[in-house]
């Protein structure tokens, strides 16, 4: 009888965690279901601001730059120069159709969203602003138009809270650089890719996004020599 009933102990137990198992199993899935959204809409949200980054076409235009990677100058100083942060000038995508259609007349819609379309400061740094909130992640800058200066100004928001490390690398057309400054290039140039690599509070491992910059005419037959170190031609 008492092994009859160590048995029947046992069976209850393994029925109670196999059910309590599948009672977590949707819940499991669905978390596992926002972690994979979240991540493609941050990929997506940075790739549809790098992918649009431009230059003036006049070189001396002080309003257009491209910034990233381990800089510091004395006009970049309040950017992180371990590689983690990202400024750079952006022709700015179309407005969604819900903020067209909200009830603005169009000072009101340019004062707040800036001209659809056009030259946009863009941002991106793990340090927000010195007065921002105690928040933790990816930060973006927007500020339309630029002011030429690229260490402030605009409005910011939290990209994603779960982001703990950020790094950018520039294709030259030969290789990968760990920084890019078109203010220091003699013909100011847009690398021909942006490689981010980034970690989630919840990864073991870096993951990497590579975005094409559709302005720039860097390539193998066309690339930016570098010299000392720094990217220029």
């Amino acid at each position: 009888m008492i092994i009859v009933a160590v048995l029947f102990a046992v069976l209850i137990v393994s029925s109670s965690n196999a059910f309590l198992a599948a009672l977590s199993y949707p819940q499991r899935q669905s978390a596992a279901r926002d972690t994979r959204r979240r991540g493609i809409e941050f990929e997506n949200r940075l790739r549809s601001w790098i992918e649009n980054a431009y230059l003036s076409t006049v070189n001396t235009d002080a309003n257009s730059y491209f910034i990233g990677g381990a800089v510091s100058t004395e006009t970049t100083a309040s950017l992180n120069s371990d590689g983690s942060s990202l400024v750079f000038t952006a022709m700015r995508p179309r407005l969604p159709y819900e903020l067209l259609a909200q009830d603005l007349d169009f000072e009101s819609m340019n004062a707040t969203y800036g001209p659809e379309t056009g030259m946009t400061e863009v941002s991106f740094s793990l340090t927000p602003f010195p007065d921002a909130p105690t928040d933790t992640g990816l930060f973006v800058r927007l500020q339309t138009p630029p002011d030429g200066d690229p260490t402030q100004g605009g409005t910011e928001s939290l990209v994603d809270p779960d982001i703990t490390s950020i790094s950018f690398e520039f294709w030259d057309g030969s290789t990968w650089q760990t920084e890019w400054n078109t203010q220091s290039q003699q013909e100011p140039r847009l690398p021909a890719a942006v490689r981010v690599t980034y970690r989630r509070e919840q990864d073991d491992q870096d993951r990497v996004l590579t975005v094409k910059v559709r302005s720039s005419d860097v390539s193998s037959l066309n690339p930016v020599f570098t010299t000392g170190g720094e990217t220029g031609e």
